[in-house]
């Protein structure tokens, strides 16, 4: 079985103050929609066997019309392909809000016959070669919601155990416990990513010959050998457009940034990626003038987080306004030219204000003597 993926589509999605198009629409919402158009396209065109989106359809339980009306076109798209499809929900498709009023937004498009849409409650999928365990994301704030969670958890394993022959699958939205200790803390007994993600324990995910997880943004697929001796792979597909300066780095699919969906072949284990435009994120460290001028007379519609090692005095104005105005976003980050010095007694302030503003000690002085 071949399975096209998607995750972390964050429709709707706004970043930075840059617009685009005839609407004058933000850029990273113009540009979320164009490639959730391009992944579409190229999924009918490739014609898989089922295609999956692992969460985050949208940036917010509370999706604006347009955002709803991208997604039905969308999806309508796929529905008259006849390509089989599961879209499982993230953290961002939902809130406490909706749990309470019992609403979703995927209420709104649950219209079509061949596209499931997982939101409140687990659901299975089987036929003679596959199992498919579909996990919509749950918000885990309090000690019983985390019991609960493991209750559902262990109703799982047998299921898994019946169908051992079988290809298991899990679909999903949240991180792993050794996903946690190895990138965001690795004090086993403090790890927490938010209050709401959903940490799966690592003996679970091994159950399954394939899990697919969305809600980490940079892509990656770890191999690991199970307590049967048998293979198993945690597949995060990433975001379609990575817009956080903030994201943990780690081993990417693509070693340009670029994105698009995955395909995954069950029989095989094989993983490609069908390549699409993306807004790229581009990091740097520039220790250089000439490599800092080079960078910002080549600037695309990208998003730049630029560390130079310099001041603000070798920073040519022209080029670094061209690259405000081409770019999507730049964000240049100087060294600071103020020392910094640390002060270990109040002898040592004297000291310093007497060295660095000796035009300010006698007012000092003044303001000491009348609090005195």
């Amino acid at each position: 079985m071949e399975i096209a993926i998607l995750s972390d589509l964050h429709l709707g999605r706004r970043n930075f103050r840059r617009t685009i198009g005839e609407t004058n629409m933000n850029a990273i919402e113009y540009k979320g929609y164009e490639q959730w158009d391009s992944c579409i396209d190229k999924i009918i065109e490739k014609n898989p066997d089922l295609f999956v989106i692992s969460g985050d359809f949208f940036h917010t339980a509370n999706p604006s019309t347009l955002s709803i009306e991208k997604a039905r076109l969308g999806l309508s798209k796929i529905e008259e392909a006849g390509i089989k499809s599961i879209v499982v929900a993230g953290n961002h498709d939902s809130n406490l809000i909706n749990e309470k009023n019992k609403t979703h937004p995927f209420k709104n498009l649950n219209i079509f016959k061949n596209i499931e849409f997982v939101y409140n409650k687990i659901s299975y999928t089987e036929d003679d070669e596959n199992f498919i365990v579909k996990i919509p994301h749950f918000n885990i704030s309090t000690d019983e919601e985390m019991s609960n969670f493991k209750t559902l958890l262990n109703s799982v394993v047998p299921l898994l155990r019946k169908n051992q022959k079988k290809k298991k699958i899990l679909i999903t939205h949240g991180v792993s416990f050794s996903w946690i200790q190895r990138f965001i803390n690795k004090d086993k007994e403090k790890m927490k990513l938010d209050s709401s993600t959903m940490i799966f324990p690592d003996d679970f995910l091994e159950r399954f010959d394939y899990t697919i997880i969305g809600h980490i943004h940079k892509s990656f697929v770890q191999s690991k050998t199970n307590k049967n001796q048998t293979l198993s792979k945690i597949i995060v597909p990433g975001s379609t457009m990575e817009d956080n300066t903030l994201e943990i780095s780690i081993d990417e699919l693509s070693e340009d940034g670029s994105t698009g969906p995955l395909y995954l072949d069950t029989t095989s284990g094989k993983i490609k990626r069908d390549y699409i435009e993306s807004v790229k994120l581009i990091k740097r460290t520039i220790s250089s003038k000439e490599e800092l001028d080079k960078l910002m007379s080549n600037i695309g519609f990208h998003i730049y987080s630029i560390k130079y090692q310099g001041g603000w005095s070798d920073v040519d104005l022209s080029l670094y306004n061209k690259a405000i105005r081409n770019s999507l976003n730049f964000n240049l980050q100087l060294r600071s030219e103020r020392k910094e010095v640390q002060h270990s007694s109040i002898q040592g302030f004297w000291n310093w204000l007497k060295e660095t503003y000796p035009e300010n000690l006698n007012e000092f002085l003044k303001i000491a003597k009348e609090d005195k």
